[in-house]
């Protein structure tokens, strides 16, 4: 009498959600820059049309440790 032992196929992962959202930590990360690219819009006077500078501006301050 000759046993076989059945392997078991692993279970396929459920699908997850189409929306992937980013790390908790990239989301925070943001929102500190787009915060801070808000303070320096209204330091300028609320004067639209900086608003790139404004984000970029933000992301070297915010990576760099210096806020105006």
């Amino acid at each position: 009498m000759t046993t076989s032992k059945r392997t078991r196929k692993p279970k396929a992962a459920k699908p997850s959600s189409q929306v992937t959202a980013a790390p908790p930590s990239e989301v925070d990360f943001q929102d500190t820059i787009r915060r801070h690219a808000y303070h320096l819009f209204e330091q300028r006077g609320c004067i639209h049309g900086y608003d790139f500078e404004d984000w970029l501006r933000a992301e070297r301050e915010i990576l760099t440790g210096v806020t105006a």
